[in-house]
């Protein structure tokens, strides 16, 4: 028998007939099956042809993640461990993502997003900005990218809703063409002038109000929930088994 086949005893029954049999479980190659559930939630279980249990995990978890992309859009998924000693001057550390990850594929394009935005120098954010982390004080942008920020539009098109657009000062164009998102001027005293607390991700929370953390649990909970499914598909169920009790003398 190979290492990847359960042999489960089912419990003894309350009646006096004895376990007819026992259940052999084919979970196959269990490092891949565990991939799979991972990568896309019930992916591992069909691969192991326990298509009730994949169509279950599948439904669960798939729709409670986009249901907190509903509530709160695609900007309640992003990746970023950005911390005020770089060369940004705000902390921005999303731990939020490491529960979201969990999720596998559907959550990955964070991870793209995150690597365009961050790297150097910084490229516009892919699909429409789906899962971009938010600007910060003292990041670097592109013009395309804080363009489409200023005015909501592309090519003339609406694609940003008013309350998400942000005002054109809180840009400044450096000597070397390259774009720094600097924050809005501030109300009270400043050390430079600009809002030491505001950046995207607080017009987002404005936005969006109590949706915005709302989205953010739900996408969680679903990847959590599939560390669970990840679990089944590679281990095979939990069952629990009575112990016969001894016969009375």
């Amino acid at each position: 028998m190979s290492d990847s086949t359960e042999l489960l005893s089912p419990a003894p029954s309350s009646s006096a007939a004895p376990p007819t049999g026992e259940i052999h479980l084919d979970l196959k190659d269990r490092w891949l099956a565990g991939f799979l559930a991972w990568l896309i939630p019930g992916a591992g279980h069909f691969y192991q042809r326990r298509f009730g249990k994949g169509s279950l995990f599948a439904i669960c978890i798939l729709g409670t993640f986009f249901y907190g992309i509903f509530l709160g859009s695609s900007r309640v998924v992003y990746a970023s461990f950005r911390g005020s000693d770089g060369p940004w001057k705000q902390d921005d550390s999303r731990w939020a993502y490491l529960c979201q990850a969990g999720a596998g594929l559907p959550a990955l394009p964070a991870l793209v997003q995150a690597w365009r935005m961050n790297s150097n120098p910084p490229r516009t954010p892919l699909w429409a900005g789906w899962m971009a982390p938010p600007l910060i004080k003292g990041q670097l942008t592109t013009k395309d990218w804080s363009g489409r920020l200023v005015s909501g539009k592309v090519d003339g098109k609406e694609v940003l809703p008013g309350g998400l657009m942000l005002p054109a000062d809180s840009f400044r164009e450096r000597g070397d063409g390259a774009v720094v998102f600097q924050g809005r001027p501030a109300v009270g005293p400043s050390s430079d002038g600009r809002d030491p607390d505001w950046n995207e991700l607080s017009v987002w929370h404005n936005h969006y109000g109590a949706l915005y953390e709302l989205g953010t649990v739900f996408t969680m909970i679903a990847g959590l929930l599939n560390i669970l499914a990840i679990y089944d598909a590679w281990g095979g169920p939990v069952l629990f088994f009575n112990k016969p009790h001894p016969a009375p003398k």
